[in-house]
């Protein structure tokens, strides 16, 4: 909740004080010391070649996550549940997971298996790890918009700088 009240204030100041392009410098410090916390705490781990990349469940998950944002974003121009199309999208999202019984089936591991504690749990933890990460993938698409409009602006609006008048000799 702090960025969205401390960016325009520190965006403006920067400014007014610098220039505009220090609006965009001023993360890079904070990428850097990003960057290096993840060298120094994130440790590095194996891969599991045991058990390889899940394509069937990489599909899934992009379709269903693919339907509802397209129900999202297309809702209001469709006038919502009134039209087919989104009640399409409506009903493939959410059924589109492993709560479906079709695909409770040998295609799922073992251990997403929803009738034990350990998969319940491991159910959970992935749907919230990939609903925090669309919220990030939301926050800077809008902030990408935002900024492909608010950049022109601040070019179009700023002060003109004042030109040196001519001196025009009298006859």
């Amino acid at each position: 909740m702090v960025g969205p009240i401390l960016g325009p204030t520190l965006g403006g100041w920067l400014t007014e004080l610098c220039n505009w392009r220090w609006v965009f410098y001023i993360n890079v410090p904070f990428g850097l010391l990003a960057l290096l916390g993840i060298f120094a705490f994130v440790p590095e781990t194996e891969r599991d070649r045991a058990r390889p990349f899940d394509f069937f469940g990489f599909a899934l998950l992009s379709l269903a996550i693919g339907a509802q944002q397209l129900m999202l974003h297309r809702g209001e121009l469709k006038d919502w549940f009134s039209s087919a199309e989104i009640m399409t999208y409506a009903a493939l999202a959410p059924n589109i997971s492993p709560l479906n019984p079709v695909l409770r089936g040998p295609a799922m591991p073992p251990e997403w298996s929803l009738d034990s504690a350990h998969g319940l749990a491991a159910l959970n933890a992935e749907i919230t790890r990939q609903a925090a990460t669309i919220a990030c993938l939301d926050d800077f698409r809008l902030m990408m918009y935002i900024m492909l409009i608010a950049v022109p602006l601040v070019v179009l609006l700023r002060r003109p700088q004042s030109l040196p008048v001519a001196q025009v000799p009298a006859d």
